[in-house]
């Protein structure tokens, strides 16, 4: 067991096998990396052999089985454990870990922290290590990608859909070795290490985090020793797209406007909705009105709604979620009367702009006005809406994913 917030890392387990017909047996040791004294009871060491199949079949454009199968031929687990009194099992050790800090930092372009196709993005690499180090090699990478991923369930068997798509992904090699053998020498100290990247002039999407799917950007550095010695660390950046709506997108700017008669079994209701225009920024407030003649023996109630549709499609399916949000609703109409009346509404800030210029993700918005009805299927007049970013809302950064990892 270890007390205290102690990090912990298994960084070699090395073996050999001795013996013959059927009868060989596994030695070795595992090399433990720790920041400071510990005290360990117990060190569990598992070993164990299996047989994992699993293949996909397609019929057709949109059908797809899954297959799969596993045999277990064995498991052992072998515990080391400290014998004899309490004070010689909470005997302490003493592991110096030889890389001391690995952290990875960018500097912003703006107050609002975000990147936009074009930008340089620069930052560096922090490396404190406590004695000479040998590396075989250290980079960081900058990529830009989207990504699909769900399952659905076909009978017992799961079903995965998914599909990527890369933007760009460029690395600079910091450290290299020569001769194939870790050739390559930190010296004892604290080192930074610079580095730019130029993002690609081209059309890509927002930063998004949807319900199957995210369109992501991130910097990665990473620092190998052995092969079993390995340092990660990662940062996702805000990419702010300066292309997301298609130039012929028309009448942004104009009312939009709808119009229904509906013939219910109680009468005839017939309801107007006018919205002052189609392209709206984050946190804006609008007009909406809406006229109502009601001419049946039943009160109606018109409501009014923002429904925001989230689109992935895989490789061989697509998937939609869908959230409907209530803006606002109007006065009652009783039977056999008018109502017109104005509602000033706001877009609400945390909405994601619309995203039309990713292949795999689309996000989209349209304004919904419900007649609700009694004892019958609810009327509506949907009006297109497009939703833009607000330059002066910070976006909300992405979540904290810098990891120190091996």
């Amino acid at each position: 067991m270890f007390g205290g917030n102690i990090w912990l890392a298994i960084v070699a387990v090395i073996w050999k096998v001795e013996g013959r017909n059927g009868r060989d047996s596994i030695t070795g040791r595992i090399t433990v990396d720790l920041s400071k004294q510990i005290k360990i009871e117990s060190v569990i060491f598992k070993s164990k052999g299996k047989t994992n199949v699993c293949w996909t079949e397609y019929y057709g454009q949109y059908s797809q089985f899954t297959y799969h199968a596993k045999e277990k031929y064995y498991s052992i687990e072998h515990t080391i454990q400290r014998g004899g009194t309490d004070d010689e099992a909470a005997r302490l050790i003493l592991v110096t870990m030889t890389i001391k800090q690995f952290q990875l930092d960018y500097d912003t372009v703006n107050s609002r922290g975000t990147f936009s196709a074009g930008d340089a993005l620069s930052g560096r690499v922090t490396v404190k290590v406590s004695k000479v180090t040998k590396v075989q090699c250290f980079w960081i990478k900058i990529k830009g990608k989207a990504e699909v991923m769900w399952s659905d369930q076909d009978g017992q068997s799961p079903v995965l859909h998914c599909n990527k798509k890369r933007y760009f992904c460029f690395e600079q090699i910091i450290l290299q070795e020569r001769g194939g053998d870790g050739s390559e020498i930190i010296a004892p100290g604290k080192h930074v290490y610079p580095f730019t990247f130029q993002i690609p002039k081209t059309n890509m999407p927002s930063s998004f985090k949807g319900k199957w799917g995210q369109i992501t950007y991130s910097l990665k550095a990473k620092l190998t020793r052995t092969i079993w010695m390995v340092y990660k660390v990662k940062k996702e950046f805000t990419f702010v797209s300066k292309s997301d709506l298609p130039i012929t997108i028309l009448g942004l700017k104009e009312p939009q406007r709808g119009t229904k008669m509906s013939f219910l079994p109680f009468g005839i209701v017939t309801m107007n909705v006018i919205s002052e225009k189609m392209g709206f920024i984050q946190g804006e407030a609008f007009e909406v009105q809406v006229e109502v003649h009601n001419s049946s023996t039943r009160t109606v109630t018109p409501k009014i709604y923002l429904d925001e549709k989230q689109t992935f499609l895989a490789e061989t399916k697509g998937n939609v979620h869908t959230n409907e949000i209530q803006l606002g609703a109007c006065d009652p109409v009783p039977a056999s009367s008018s109502l017109a009346v104005s509602r000033v509404l706001t877009i609400p800030s945390h909405l994601h702009p619309t995203v039309f210029n990713c292949s795999l993700i689309k996000v989209e918005y349209r304004l919904k006005v419900i007649l609700d009805a009694p004892l019958a299927k609810n009327q509506e007049i949907v009006l297109p809406l497009v939703l833009f970013l607000n330059e002066s809302k910070t976006p909300e950064a992405p979540k904290k994913k810098s990891r120190w990892s091996r």
